[in-house]
This record gives C-alpha cells, sequence and structure tokens, in this order.
C-alpha cells in the first residue's frame, strides 16, 4: 500500500510528518511525504484550514492523509468527523528558552528581556510576570533564536514542541505551570484527516490514533466553540486524561488584562459536554 501525505511547511509540520512515516512504514507501507506552502497573515495568525492548499490537495485526491497543527484544527471547528486519528499530544507547556543558567524569574532588580510568540503569553505574563521587560515580534524561531544568541533578549518564550521541533530542548530552563501559562487550544496535538473513501481507513487509524489525546482534543474543542470568543479575546484551554477521568482547565483572557480560568473534570465519555459546560461557567463569570 502507498500513502501520500499532506504536511504545512513549517518545521513542526515536518517533524510530525516523519513521525507518521515512521509509523506507516514499520506496517509495510510505502509512504511519500508532500510538504505544501501555506501564508499566514503573520507568525501569530491560525491557518485557515479550510481554504488552505493542503485542504485543496486533500479534497482533490491528491494527497490521502493531512496534517494539521492542533491549534489551527481546533480553530476550525471541524469537528470529529473529518478526523481518521489524533496523534499523541506532544508536552503542551510554554518553556522558557535561554542560554543564561543562572536565570532568576524572579529577578525584580535585573528583570529579564523575554521574546514572546503569542498574544496570549503577552496577557498572561502582565498578570503574573508584571516586572519583566516583553519584546512580541512577528518573526520565524529561527530569527527569535538569532536574537537569543547576539544577546538582544534573555529569553525566549515558546511552546514545548516548537522549542522540540526546532532542536532547543537543551536550552531549556523551565517548563511553565499551565495555570500560570494556559496554552491555546490544542497546543501541542497533531490531528490526522484523511480523504473521502480511502482504502484501509480503520486500519491506519490503528496504527496512528491516541485515544487519550483525542479525549482532550474533543474537550478543548468543544469549549472553543462554545465560548464564542471575540478576535480580541485569546481562548485557553489544556485537558489532561488520567484513566477514565478528563480534567479541563480553561478560560479566557481579554484585552483589558482580565483572565477568567476555571478547571472541571468528568468521564472521557462525556469529553464534549464538559467543554460545553465550561464554556457555559466562563460565560457566567463574564456577566457577574
Amino acid at each position: 500500500m502507498r500513502v501520500k501525505v499532506g504536511f504545512v511547511d513549517q518545521k513542526a509540520g515536518l517533524a510530525q510528518a516523519l513521525k507518521v512515516k515512521e509509523a506507516l512504514v514499520q506496517n509495510e507501507i510505502v509512504v511519500e511525504l508532500i510538504e505544501c506552502k501555506e501564508k499566514r497573515a503573520s507568525l501569530f495568525s491560525f491557518l485557515d484550514i479550510k481554504t488552505s492548499e493542503l485542504w485543496g490537495k486533500l479534497d482533490r485526491a491528491e494527497v490521502d492523509l493531512a496534517l494539521w497543527d492542533g491549534t489551527d484544527y481546533v480553530r476550525a471547528g471541524l469537528g470529529q468527523f473529518y478526523r481518521l486519528a489524533t496523534l499523541k499530544r506532544q508536552d503542551p507547556r510554554d518553556v522558557l528558552i535561554s542560554l543564561d543558567e543562572t536565570y532568576d524569574l524572579d529577578n525584580f532588580a535585573n528583570p529579564w528581556r523575554i521574546e514572546l510568540c503569542a498574544r496570549r503569553q503577552s496577557r498572561m505574563m502582565n498578570r503574573y510576570f508584571p516586572h519583566l521587560i516583553q519584546h512580541v515580534r512577528d518573526e520565524e524561531v529561527p530569527l527569535k533564536f538569532e536574537k537569543l544568541k547576539k544577546r538582544f533578549v534573555d529569553g525566549l518564550l515558546l511552546p514545548y514542541s516548537v522549542a522540540q521541533n526546532h532542536g532547543l530542548q537543551s536550552y531549556i530552563l523551565r517548563k511553565i505551570k499551565p495555570h500560570m501559562f494556559t496554552p491555546a487550544l490544542g497546543q501541542g496535538i497533531t490531528v490526522v484527516t484523511s480523504r473521502k473513501n480511502m482504502p484501509q481507513r480503520d486500519d491506519l487509524q490503528l496504527m496512528l490514533h491516541h485515544p487519550s489525546t483525542d479525549y482532550a482534543l474533543q474537550a478543548e474543542t468543544a469549549f472553543g466553540q462554545a465560548i464564542q470568543a471575540t478576535e480580541a479575546d485569546d481562548v485557553l484551554g489544556l485537558a489532561t486524561v488520567i484513566s477514565d477521568t478528563i480534567s479541563l482547565t480553561a478560560g479566557l483572557a481579554n484585552p483589558a488584562g482580565d483572565i477568567w480560568i476555571d478547571t472541571l473534570s468528568g468521564n472521557v465519555a462525556e469529553a464534549a459536554d464538559l467543554g460545553e459546560k465550561m464554556a457555559a461557567q466562563i460565560k457566567s463569570k463574564l456577566t457577574n
């Protein structure tokens, strides 16, 4: 069997495509990787999946499988119908990257200059570490790391999956606790969609699918859809699964600096319902 796997032209996309290839090759499937170049308004913007080159290739059967970043997938609101598999989640936390091992997060006398990669990070840093000096630039990660090496900044704040996919794990000084820097919905997740009438679809799903991550994705997607946030808001959320129990920590950060975050738990079979309940709970706080 031969399978064409499409992915978006980012290092993270290639890293996940190689993992999919490895899993399929182990099952004696011949894999061809196809890179698609996608345009984003900025580094911080989401990919519009349904208007993307990769989605078009999937629709025209030019690729058999398509890989999507979880944050883009949640944003697109595609739901479970389009999914073939959800890959095992990478560490969803944000991490601090630095060349200086003497870093002290609470050094008020000599605050660090931190390069950020997301608007939500800026809002949460204003809340928890207002003394730190923020740098927010619309630049690719390699350029950000060059600035770090030249000491233009003291540290980078990146999602762990981004740091890993760019080979920066050895520079990680600290993994930030999710309750302080709650990740974006779907962060660290890769979703696999398949073309219509894909042969041996069930067999491919067994090779790639990670059920616990899929339950987390269901809860986070449901929350993202039900919260009905504006473009000015940042939607935050992380679901974790232990045995048959799923816990969702999720919330909202607005331009005024307000942040609402709460936690709910339930059975994995009700993951989507849990996301909707959380959205209702956060909405009730917005009106109080």
